[in-house]
């Protein structure tokens, strides 16, 4: 499990040591495609998951039945990040797409290492920059999009009038 930790971003320069004192609070999972890794709904703590293997979707909602995915994580990403940092729940399903392996890390294992190891904050900072600059972008596609839809309604009403 070091090995894996070692790999993901916000974690790259965690010396050994730290690590594998990581490694030893944490818990590997297997799920098959459709199985749930968490779930808001049951009261769980908030927890960080890396995505080992496989794909997991991330969906949210004011309720379980309005659901909508809002993203997707692979091999070597993280999810709850956000969760575990400022403790804003909502309700969030994590749901593996296919064949999932990831590992758990607990919600204040999570906060203790931010606080102990500056880098791993950095780091994370520079991933989150990355996840915003990326948001912003679609933002300003959809609103060009917008722009486009309401030119073409508009022509389309003058011939309908």
């Amino acid at each position: 499990m070091v090995n894996q930790l070692a790999q993901v971003g916000p974690f790259r320069d965690l010396p050994l040591a730290a690590l594998e004192g990581l490694s030893q609070q944490c818990s590997s999972a297997h799920r098959q495609a459709g199985e749930i890794l968490y779930d808001s709904a049951e009261k769980v703590p908030p927890c960080v998951f890396l995505i080992v293997a496989g794909r997991v979707e991330i969906l949210q909602g004011q309720t379980k039945m309005a659901l909508v995915a809002v993203g997707r994580a692979s091999a070597g990403q993280l999810v709850g990040e956000f969760t575990a940092l400022d403790g804003v729940r909502g309700h969030n399903l994590v749901r593996a797409i296919e064949a999932t392996q990831s590992v758990t890390i607990p919600q204040d294992v999570f906060r203790g290492l931010i606080e102990q190891h500056p880098p791993v904050a950095l780091n994370l900072l520079r991933d989150m920059i990355g996840i915003i600059r990326k948001l912003n972008d679609r933002m300003a596609l959809l609103a060009g999009t917008h722009a486009e839809f309401e030119r073409i309604r508009q022509d389309l009403f003058r011939f309908v009038v």
